[in-house]
């Protein structure tokens, strides 16, 4: 290819020819010279021409202007360019292209520095330097050609496809304009330079800048100054004279102040968001007049000859004789006697604004309120110290709870594991006497309660003799009773309890006549569907405790002097099948709760007797 391709000098710039005839002939002879054409805008970054026709093709030229890069003044670079075949729909055919390169003359404008919409004011230097590093270039490039083509030499497996081929080639001359090529800096320093001023203003200021280099030239960056006011840290007044009073058109001063003022040079706050801010702090000794009152000017006579003069300039007289009032009418007016820096003698007559005499009003309103929003205060703090201790008390009570929470999981495992343990003994003691019954048949009013039933059937009521031990204890299983769900235990072989004591299952359903000899204390061990069955009839006195009967508490245990009515027991329904052998009837009824028809009692049923005995007896299920 390199071979076809030759050199030619024209004007101030060189042309590329892929004629070898042409390059020797052509421009000796001007009359044989190709007319001029002109490339077009292309796909993508590109500039295109169509050369001729053939039978369902075209031949087109491109030229790839993505090698210009970002030039800078004027250069004579080498760009690609390519001989290809397309269909009509301009679609890629199988012919192989034909590429070389060809040299223009580009000329660019001088670049110019773009940035983004400049905000009023940055939060942080890492936002100004965000918004400095989206920065760039653009310029303007304009590439000039003049170059010939001849395919019948250079491309011959191209041109043999088309209907015409102009036998001197082509040639290609104009000029094409690269609009605002995007050029990123080659590098950008940001700049920041701080400046405090102190005394009136009390401000510091900085200016933000920078500069961009492109290709090692510096461009600078127009600075944007943001300013900070300096805040007052603190204020000691050293000096404060009641006798020095000001005037001026606008305003009275009853006093003047020398203070110390320290201010921070810089906001602590934002500190962390600009490097090298000027930190710390510094003193000033001012001495400013204090308490201002507005006033409205309304005349002032020259002491010495008594003309009427305007000191509406501003300017600032000391006050010589305290104000005298003038009555006028509704108004109020005051007069004073003020001197000059030269030492001129005014009389000076003037009125307070209505906005000062409203001010003067609700100032002599908070002296009274001050005292009463005192005692406010008095009283607030009262309530918030009552209500730091209620909160403490709060606390403690939490935690206090929380602790009986753990210790009555912590007990409901002991008395599982107690239950546990006794069933067991219980279970061995009936195998080695050989009643343990075989599989019961569920009696009707324990349908739907099968589990239940067969749980209290396999329970037992316990005598231990000896508390706490297990000598001589007497297993009295439900099983053997001759109604199991509506027994009495024989406690005959307990001792002396049976003369104080009927411990039986199912629930009381009759009251035991009035004789003092057959009273007893009561107590029954209950399966809840019982109650719930005969609720509306015969067990129709339980109705004002049924409602707080959980269901997954399926047993209860109840108490009752046999003189008492059948609205009348304590009960215990809060305890599971595991938790009712987790301790002896008489603990069990010291926790247990009063219906509610229940006359008030000091502690349990006042029956010591039968207290110390239920001490003896426990339920296991």
């Amino acid at each position: 290819m390199k071979k076809n391709l030759k050199l030619l000098v024209s004007r101030a710039f060189v042309v590329f020819t892929i004629s070898t005839l042409w390059a020797v002939h052509g421009m000796e002879h001007d009359q044989k010279s190709p007319p001029g054409m002109q490339l077009n805008k292309g796909a993508g970054n590109t500039l295109e021409s169509v050369l001729g026709t053939g039978n369902n093709v075209m031949l087109k030229m491109s030229m790839n202007l993505n090698d210009l890069g970002t030039p800078l003044g004027i250069g004579q670079p080498d760009l690609p360019v390519r001989l290809f075949l397309t269909d009509f729909m301009s679609s890629p055919t199988q012919h192989p292209p034909v590429d070389f390169r060809v040299k223009v003359r580009c000329e660019s404008t001088p670049p110019a520095c773009m940035l983004p919409d400049k905000p009023e004011s940055f939060n942080s230097y890492d936002q100004f330097t965000d918004w400095l590093n989206k920065g760039y270039f653009v310029n303007q490039i304009k590439v000039t050609y003049d170059f010939q083509v001849d395919i019948q030499q250079s491309a011959p497996s191209l041109a043999r496809h088309l209907f015409f081929v102009p036998p001197g080639g082509y040639r290609f001359t104009g000029i094409y304009a690269v609009e605002n090529a995007t050029m990123k800096p080659s590098q950008c320093v940001p700049q920041a330079a701080w400046s405090s001023k102190r005394g009136d203003e009390n401000t510091t200021t900085v200016t933000l800048g920078g500069t961009f280099y492109l290709n090692d030239r510096p461009y600078p960056v127009a600075g944007h100054n943001q300013v900070f006011p300096h805040s007052v840290v603190e204020q000691v007044v050293f000096k404060r004279d009641d006798a020095r009073q000001f005037y001026t058109h606008k305003w009275l001063a009853r006093s003047e102040v020398t203070a110390r003022v320290t201010y921070r040079e810089f906001p602590d706050g934002e500190a962390r968001n600009w490097p090298n801010a000027p930190l710390g702090t510094y003193s000033l000794l001012k001495s400013k007049p204090d308490g201002l009152e507005e006033i409205n000017h309304l005349a002032c006579w020259d002491g010495s000859n008594g003309n009427e003069v305007d000191i509406s300039d501003g300017r600032v007289f000391s006050v010589v004789c305290e104000a005298i009032n003038k009555p006028r009418g509704d108004n109020e007016l005051q007069e004073s006697i003020i001197k000059d820096g030269a030492g001129n003698l005014y009389t000076v007559r003037y009125q307070y604004t209505e906005a000062e005499q409203v001010r003067r009003a609700a100032a002599v309103a908070a002296l009274r309120d001050e005292e009463q929003r005192k005692e406010n205060a008095r009283f607030q703090q009262e309530a918030e110290k009552q209500a730091r201790k209620d909160a403490t008390y709060k606390r403690e009570i939490e935690e206090t709870q929380k602790r009986i929470e753990d210790l009555e999981n912590k007990l409901a495992e002991i008395e599982k594991r107690e239950a546990e343990r006794i069933r067991k003994l219980a279970q061995e003691a009936a195998e080695e006497e050989g009643k343990k019954p075989e599989g019961p048949e569920v009696p009707l009013i324990a349908r739907g309660h099968e589990e239940t039933y067969r749980r209290f059937l396999n329970g037992a009521l316990i005598y231990r003799p000896q508390q706490g031990s297990d000598v001589g204890w007497i297993v009295m299983r439900i099983a053997e009773l001759a109604n199991p769900l509506a027994g009495t235990f024989n406690l005959s072989q307990c001792g002396i309890a049976g003369q104080y004591l009927r411990i039986c299952t199912g629930y009381r359903k009759e009251i035991i006549p009035d004789n003092p000899l057959e009273r007893k204390l009561e107590i029954w061990l209950t399966p809840r569907f019982l109650i719930e069955k005969e609720l509306n009839a015969s067990a129709s006195h339980f109705q004002q405790i049924y409602d707080k009967w959980s269901e997954r508490h399926p047993v209860g245990i109840f108490w009752a002097y046999s003189a008492w009515g059948l609205e009348h027991y304590d009960y215990l329904t809060n305890n599971s099948l595991d938790g009712i052998g987790s301790n002896n009837l008489y603990e069990k009824m010291k926790i247990a709760l009063r219906c509610p028809s229940l006359a008030p009692r000091v502690s349990g049923i006042l029956i010591i007797n039968e207290e110390i005995h239920s001490s003896h007896f426990m339920f296991i299920l």
